[in-house]
């Protein structure tokens, strides 16, 4: 009996929700799964919910880790142990003209070059107790081409710095002399 009335019940929606909507929209999903709804009842849990003690896990060891690949490991062994085998056969490739080759090994092989300097000599005319002239003889060594630009530069920041350290040895002098009159 109450199969029959849920029967009738579903009919009457699926019969308002085809009224409501035109031809051209699709109601059918939303009647079937109203029908399903009505026709299956209340929902059931197939088990019972296990009931756990205060304090007590349900899973005591935890998730199980993952394995590491040992793809990546082996791999790399076996480079390591073919290493100077294949770095020979890439510069034979290069020496024979691969311009692929040639790059690779000097891009992996060889490390970048870097611009070092040459220890520079301080042009005449540069005396370091002399702060206020410094630059301007700096700048002259840098016009005449004696320095190049990076020299002039780490000789322009050392002066910098030696002004700064000027001026506190300077600054200290002067307090102290303020706190002796005290």
């Amino acid at each position: 009996m109450i199969n029959d009335s849920r029967a009738m019940l579903c009919a009457t929606i699926s019969r308002g929700i085809w009224q409501r909507f035109d031809r051209k929209s699709r109601p059918a999903p939303v009647a079937g799964a109203l029908i399903r709804l009505f026709l299956a009842g209340p929902k059931q849990r197939k088990t019972p919910m296990a009931q756990f003690q205060p304090g007590e896990t349900g899973n005591p060891k935890g998730r199980p880790r993952k394995p590491k690949p040992e793809g990546p490991a082996k791999l790399r062994a076996d480079l390591l142990r073919d290493a100077p085998d294949i770095l020979a056969a890439l510069v034979e490739q290069a020496k024979s003209g691969d311009p692929t080759a040639a790059r690779l090994v000097l891009d992996r092989c060889l490390p970048a070059l870097r611009p070092t300097d040459a220890p520079a000599n301080l042009p005449p005319g540069i005396e370091v107790s002399d702060l206020t002239g410094a630059p301007v003889a700096v700048l002259k060594a840098l016009a005449a081409g004696a320095l190049s630009p990076d020299q002039a530069a780490t000789i322009a920041g050392a002066l910098s710095a030696l002004v700064k350290v000027r001026e506190f040895t300077e600054l200290e002098s002067r307090i102290a002399a303020l706190e002796s009159r005290r």
